[in-house]
């Protein structure tokens, strides 16, 4: 015998699976490494008028541009909805994290770096850390590290290995 049941209800859509344009990412993609590799030659071409605050000002407002170009008003509708205390919570985690890793950093030099005080190893993790990530495969920390402690009488090896055992140290405490 043969059953007349009505088939059973579709599943609804996933919430917001259909509001983006699957051109979308392609385009964010496409215009970050445009603006990326544009941005050296622009540097190089301003950097001889202006200093390093207002260039990198404007780079900052350029890429925070970047998203409200591509995302219209629809960006700053759902960056609203972000509550402030996790946004606040946000900025202090990475505040800590910045202030533990140049602790590390004094740690792991031990001593050769004279002169290398708190405030100027917290400004060289985030210079470094910037640099990692702003870069294709994190390839300038090395350097940025090198030239940074460079300053401080560190041999250019000695910041390199610091760097390795720092990443090191990274991947071995997330992985776990």
């Amino acid at each position: 015998m043969t059953s007349t049941a009505p088939p059973a209800p579709a599943q609804p859509a996933t919430p917001g699976a259909g509001d983006v344009p699957t051109w979308l990412p392609l385009a964010a993609v496409g215009t970050t490494l445009l603006l990326w590799a544009s941005a050296f030659v622009a540097i190089r071409h301003l950097g001889q008028d202006f200093s390093a605050g207002p260039l990198s000002l404007g780079r900052l407002l350029v890429g925070a541009a970047v998203p409200f170009v591509l995302g219209g008003q629809q960006v700053l509708a759902r960056l609203v909805t972000v509550p402030v205390g996790w946004l606040a919570l946000l900025v202090a985690m990475i505040a800590v994290c910045w202030n533990l890793n140049a602790w590390r950093l004094r740690l792991m030099l031990n001593g050769r770096a004279p002169g290398l005080g708190h405030g100027a190893a917290v400004a060289t993790v985030m210079a470094t850390e910037f640099t990692l990530n702003a870069t294709p495969g994190g390839s300038g920390a090395p350097f940025t590290l090198a030239a940074l402690l460079r300053r401080h009488g560190v041999a250019p090896a000695q910041a390199t290995a610091v760097l390795a055992v720092d990443q090191l140290t990274d991947l071995l405490v997330f992985a776990a």
